[in-house]
């Protein structure tokens, strides 16, 4: 138990670091590659997820700690005329679904489908299994 709290507030902070000293793209490049490492048992979409998730709210409530982040995302919150509240999660689901995309692409490009997610390709049945498979045609 306490190594996975040690494991999800590391991945946090990674995200936070990252997004904080390259910009929001880095989300998908780090969960891209968590993706293609960490997906053992088929949940490594999950935790990046949760884990960008969690270093985005983590850099929102420096900043309001820092900066007066209420009234920027109420006059920002007027521009586009929608509440603070709802613009601040919007900018958490942004993160969110970064961390998805990235994180499903690195599952991808193991060779994992991500869990949850069912393949809709069917193989097409082979001559041998098809019920006309010895008619000759005429």
């Amino acid at each position: 138990m306490l190594r996975t709290i040690l494991k999800f507030l590391l991945i946090s902070e990674l995200f936070a670091i990252t997004t904080f000293g390259l910009g929001w793209w880095s989300v998908p490049i780090v969960a891209t590659i968590l993706g293609l490492i960490i997906d053992r048992n088929g949940n490594g979409v999950a935790w990046a997820t949760w884990c960008a998730t969690a270093g985005w709210v983590e850099l929102l409530a420096v900043a309001a700690a820092r900066a007066p982040i209420g009234q920027v995302a109420n006059r920002l919150g007027g521009v586009f005329h929608i509440p603070a509240v709802a613009l601040l999660a919007v900018t958490i689901a942004f993160a969110a679904l970064l961390a998805w995309c990235g994180a499903t692409l690195g599952t991808v490009v193991r060779g994992r489908q991500p869990s949850r997610i069912e393949s809709t390709v069917r193989p097409e049945p082979t001559a041998a299994a098809s019920p006309i498979a010895g008619a000759t045609a005429a």
